[in-house]
């Protein structure tokens, strides 16, 4: 949890918005203020809620609250916002559209999230002020929208696949509190492991790139940004935005479904060794799919060492041809994670990839081999498992596993795609240019003699001081 120091009289504070004592819901009587109380409630927030008809019941209030949430009509607000600053609360969310809302929030002097916000919601301490559908589990993915449908979107998706969030915030319009501070606010919260990023529309791009550029040495931070190719066909302005992002090292995805991968993928998986993936399959299709897919993202596939070789002979006699393409049968089902831990020890595999076809009630030992092999692996595990009647509930097995798990082939690469792009995107962020771009040694004679000169000069001086 970021360090939280002690709230000074009349001023805005991060802390109050993600970390509040207290909670005021103001217009509750209505559709979306019963629908955020209501999750309020059901999340075990620690603190205090009060139900507000209107502004003016914040004088019946005992103290002031940390936070409040706005879901009066929008004619309202304006006024709402004064009595606030007047009550001694300076940090809001308009779950609504409101007019203006930029100048309404700086007149009374109060930071507001929205217009039309998603809402905020921190699941391990039970803050839910949101208007969400579903109550999101805990865990380490931040995602920052400004749709609040994307938001619903992605927590419909994350209960079924074991996906927990340290933060759920719907930035909205992005009026007055954007994307700059909640992003200073992730970078320093240990409970955050990757951020999830979709944005249409930038406030303050200088604020935004030096917080992403924070975020992103510390976590993986991945961005989703829809209606580029709408408002320029040319495709020259989202290139530049793409270039942007990736000097900063936010990786771009294009897809929603590749969002939700980035999530599965680098809340779950350790940073790849190197770029270089290996595929063990139990069926020879599958696992060339897998290898075609790889190659088509730009992924080169591992070329074993003749001691690698030599031992996943003894554990496979039979072989698929490619050295980085490996055949373990279909009639030992453990023998994917036995291969897998033995190549994880290689130093030229980055990662392995596991594609597992259905075979039959023997596949839920592989999947056990799979999860038992995992933590003790030295480089990420990826896992493809078909199906839906089975396969489904092997992925989900997988999941609470903490092994990042897809459906199909082309899935699970784009997942080791992720992060082989996050590598080199950190490499990009520090700015280290490769080894081979610095062929001569620097040479160290004119720096020598500057010392030598300096050196003789200080001499002098302590002679001359020692002689007067």
């Amino acid at each position: 949890m970021p360090l939280i120091l002690p709230a000074l009289p009349g001023r805005f504070h991060a802390e109050h918005l993600f970390r509040p004592r207290s909670v005021a819901v103001i217009g509750a009587d209505s559709a979306q203020g019963a629908l955020c109380l209501a999750n309020l409630r059901g999340a075990g927030f620690a603190g205090s809620v009060h139900a507000l008809r209107a502004a003016d019941d914040l004088a019946a209030l005992p103290a002031a609250p940390d936070l409040a949430v706005l879901a009066c009509a929008a004619e309202a607000a304006p006024g709402t916002l004064l009595a606030l600053a007047a009550r001694g609360t300076f940090a809001a969310i308009a779950l609504g559209p409101v007019p203006d809302l930029l100048a309404a929030g700086r007149a009374a002097g109060v930071r507001v999230l929205g217009p039309s916000s998603f809402g905020v919601a921190v699941p391990g301490i039970g803050l839910n002020a949101t208007t969400g559908h579903l109550q999101p589990l805990p865990g380490r993915l931040a995602l920052v929208s400004q749709s609040a449908a994307l938001c619903r979107s992605v927590l419909d998706w994350s209960e079924p696949n074991g996906v927990g969030f340290s933060h759920l915030v719907g930035t909205g319009g992005n009026a007055d509190i954007g994307f700059g501070l909640v992003l200073d606010w992730l970078s320093r919260d240990p409970g955050t492991g990757a951020i999830l990023l979709d944005i249409r529309s930038i406030k303050d791009r200088r604020a935004f790139l030096s917080a992403a550029r924070a975020a992103a040495r510390l976590r993986p931070v991945v961005c989703l940004h829809a209606g580029g190719r709408l408002a320029d066909p040319t495709g020259a302005a989202d290139a530049v935005f793409d270039a942007v992002l990736r000097r900063a090292g936010v990786l771009r995805v294009e897809r929603f479904a590749d969002l939700l991968a980035a999530a599965e993928t680098l809340t779950r998986a350790r940073p790849a060794r190197t770029e270089a993936a290996v595929v063990v399959t139990n069926a020879i299709g599958p696992g060339q799919l897998a290898a075609d897919a790889a190659y088509a993202l730009d992924i080169p596939l591992a070329k074993l060492s003749g001691p690698a070789r030599e031992v996943l002979q003894l554990l496979l006699p039979v072989q698929s041809g490619h050295p980085g393409l490996v055949y373990a049968g279909p009639d030992a089902p453990t023998r994917i994670a036995e291969a897998a831990s033995m190549l994880s020890a290689a130093p030229e595999i980055g990662g392995v990839v596991a594609v597992m076809a259905p075979t039959g009630p023997a596949d839920a030992a592989g999947i056990e081999a799979l999860v038992a092999a995992a933590p003790c692996m030295k480089v990420p595990l990826l896992a493809c498992v078909l199906g839906e009647t089975t396969g489904a509930a092997h992925r989900r097995r997988l999941a609470e596993a903490g092994v990042p798990s897809f459906a199909s082939p082309e899935l699970v690469m784009r997942g080791f795609a992720h992060l082989v792009r996050q590598r080199r995107g950190r490499a990009v962020a520090r700015g280290l240019p490769p080894s081979a771009g610095l062929p001569l040694a620097p040479d160290p004679r004119p720096g020598r003699r500057r010392f030598r000169a300096a050196r003789a000069g200080t001499r002098a001086g302590v002679l001359e001081g020692e002689g007067g």
